[in-house]
């Protein structure tokens, strides 16, 4: 009962979806990845994993190039002499 609102907007605004499948469909290479992740020979492996996945996920969330995104960052990192976070920051997108 409280929802009918927001139900309601479905219907009023043409921009809403009535289902999720495009959400389901954005995280669908993790989960099928994730069972073999979780058995991986390390948990490093898994982290490690994840946090790329982290980063790809979120280059394609601000419309940029994973691939060019991956290799600024990673040349960024490499050029960090001392720790410093907010020169991490800045090349977050």
């Amino acid at each position: 009962m409280g929802q009918e609102k927001n139900i309601l907007n479905i219907f009023e605004k043409g921009y809403f979806e009535l289902s999720n499948n495009s959400a389901e469909r954005a995280v669908k290479e993790s989960v099928m990845g994730r069972k073999n992740w979780l058995f991986s020979s390390t948990f490093e492996g898994a982290r490690a994993n994840a946090a790329t996945l982290s980063l790809v996920y979120t280059a394609k969330l601000n419309q940029l190039d994973p691939e060019k995104y991956f290799r600024k960052v990673l040349t960024e990192i490499t050029n960090i002499k001392v720790f410093d976070p907010e020169r991490l920051c800045h090349i977050l997108p």
